[in-house]
């Protein structure tokens, strides 16, 4: 069976070859698959934009930066999205590594962009969407996929980390009142020496995945469900329960961040536990989803909906755990 992760070093010569053979080419490994094919889409925009605009590439670094910067501006106008225009720079510095510190205009242009004009976010889930979501996928996939809801909310995951949680990264207080994940697929791993963790201090999460961790083994995931497929199913749970299509999966990081913000009112505690580095980033992040709950208005209906979907998934955790 060929490695998915890092080679150890420590191996045997033969085995390190055999290893970083499965592995591939150490220049594929530079960044992700996701986001080399995310470049490749982004860079061939770029050039076939410039084929029709019957732009020649220039010979010297600086009017290349020029060159650019004119196609950002036409971008801008014809309304393309600014994480294309993101990619294409980045793209740009990882097929051409001297560009990469020479596109100085570029980035700035691309920083006055993100200044004028506020990203479209997910709007944040609330406790009980979130409780009644996680019934959804209670009821299509198992305890394995409403647990990564919870703890998503309930920890203000990113949907990646929630769906990669192992076995071996949770670990119990000797009472179980909570527990302790260390992620390893996260944003920050490479600012907090490999690791971040995050702390589950509610005590029916904590007993759900005590029990979904007998019989696996340290590096099998809690969640059998793949990205593509959990996303499908977040989608039609919030269809079944009549929420409007604008959520999405990150919606439970910003509820999660939303709802402990307001539980307490210290926006330390809540950058802290969503592993912000930035108080002005954490700040932006809860004010908008706060405005988005202010502008929320669900029907009698729905909220029947949610109610019954929570204590139904309330009733499952008892007899599974109580």
């Amino acid at each position: 069976m060929p490695p998915k992760g890092p080679v150890l070093s420590s191996a045997s010569r033969f085995q390190r070859r055999h290893a970083r053979i499965a592995l591939g080419p150490l220049k594929t490994r530079m960044v992700k698959p996701g986001t080399l094919k995310r470049y490749q889409v982004a860079v061939t925009w770029f050039f076939i934009t410039l084929r029709m605009c019957n732009m020649c590439l220039p010979k010297s670094m600086w009017e290349f930066d020029l060159l650019v910067l004119d196609i950002m501006d036409m971008a801008w106008q014809e309304g393309e999205p600014r994480n294309l225009l993101g990619d294409v720079l980045s793209g740009l510095g990882h097929f051409t590594p001297p560009l990469k510190r020479n596109l100085t205009c570029c980035w700035r242009l691309y920083d006055a962009w993100g200044r004028s004009e506020l990203p479209a976010r997910a709007p944040p889930l609330t406790p009980l969407m979130a409780v009644a979501i996680a019934h959804f996928l209670f009821l299509e996939e198992g305890w394995s996929a409403a647990v990564a809801m919870l703890v998503g909310f309930h920890c203000f995951l990113r949907t990646s980390e929630m769906l990669s949680i192992t076995s071996g990264a949770v670990s119990f207080a000797t009472n179980m009142l909570s527990a302790n994940i260390v992620l390893t697929e996260t944003k920050g791993t490479s600012r907090f020496g490999g690791l971040e963790m995050v702390v589950v201090n509610d005590p029916w999460i904590v007993r759900l995945l005590a029990k979904l961790k007998v019989g696996l083994l340290p590096g099998d995931r809690l969640c059998s469900v793949s990205l593509p497929r959990f996303r499908l199913l977040f989608g039609r749970g919030v269809a079944r329960l009549g929420l409007d299509s604008s959520f999405k999966p990150y919606s439970a990081r910003r509820g999660g961040a939303t709802f402990d913000f307001r539980s307490h009112g210290n926006i330390s505690l809540t950058m802290v536990r969503g592993r912000w580095r930035n108080q002005r980033t954490a700040r932006i992040y809860i004010n908008l989803a706060l405005q988005h709950l202010g502008e929320l208005h669900l029907s009698a209906a729905i909220e029947q909906r949610l109610t019954a979907a929570s204590r139904e998934l309330h009733r499952a955790m008892e007899a599974e755990v109580g």
